[in-house]
């Protein structure tokens, strides 16, 4: 994790997948570390407008997880910029260490995270000769259903069911076939009722995360 573990805190969200694409055939492969831990992405563009998406996101820090994420939607695009729009579902389980000795569990849980993604924006575009840059703006929202406990006393149940609004930014420069990026996004529950840090399963509020981005397959605009 990019952040020291915050024990209010019971799940941290993984970037989101912003792959855009222009062309059947497209893959699309990343790696990074983000607020989550370290994560590969992979998408692929199977017809004319159908592609699909899916991550693993894992950790070996305090706060340890273990979460994938599927996805299938629709795309369209032109020389400089496109749209995907998705729906899919992330899952998973995690725990967190008391101390840096990881010896004992604090608590640990399992989820699952229906969500829709709206991806759009500047994907291919010239900055200088074969220099380009991506600006990409994704609209996640999500439902966060987690079942856990507390090791101390397994009768002490960890249980949450929100929605998330995850807006998320990502700027990326390179060549056509790779890219470095940095992504940051905001998760926020849309009400102002505070959830029970003993109870149930916080969300951290942001995401931030960095890595490089292979596309395969892209066609060259003419």
């Amino acid at each position: 994790m990019l952040f020291g573990s915050c024990s209010s805190f019971k799940y941290y969200q993984p970037s989101a997948n912003p792959a855009l694409f222009k062309n059947t055939g497209e893959v699309h492969v990343s790696g990074g570390l983000n607020s989550s831990g370290a994560s590969l992405q992979g998408a692929v563009s199977v017809s004319n407008h159908v592609a699909i998406l899916a991550n693993y996101n894992g950790t070996l820090s305090n706060h340890n997880v273990n979460e994938g994420e599927v996805a299938l939607g629709y795309y369209d695009g032109d020389a400089s910029t496109a749209l995907f729009v998705s729906g899919g579902l992330g899952f998973g389980k995690n725990f967190e260490y008391t101390d840096v000795s990881e010896t004992k569990k604090s608590y640990e849980g399992d989820f699952i995270r229906p969500f829709v993604q709206l991806n759009g924006g500047i994907t291919g575009g010239t900055i200088f000769g074969k220099l380009q840059g991506d600006l990409i703006g994704v609209m996640k929202v999500s439902y966060l259903k987690y079942d856990g406990f507390r090791n101390e006393n397994p009768q002490d149940v960890i249980k949450s069911g929100y929605v998330t609004i995850e807006p998320t930014f990502v700027f990326a420069i390179g060549s056509p076939k790779l890219k470095f990026d940095f992504t940051f996004g905001f998760p926020t529950r849309p009400t102002f009722k505070r959830l029970n840090e003993n109870t149930e399963a916080r969300t951290y509020p942001a995401t931030i995360g960095f890595g490089m981005h292979f596309i395969f397959g892209r066609k060259s605009s003419k």
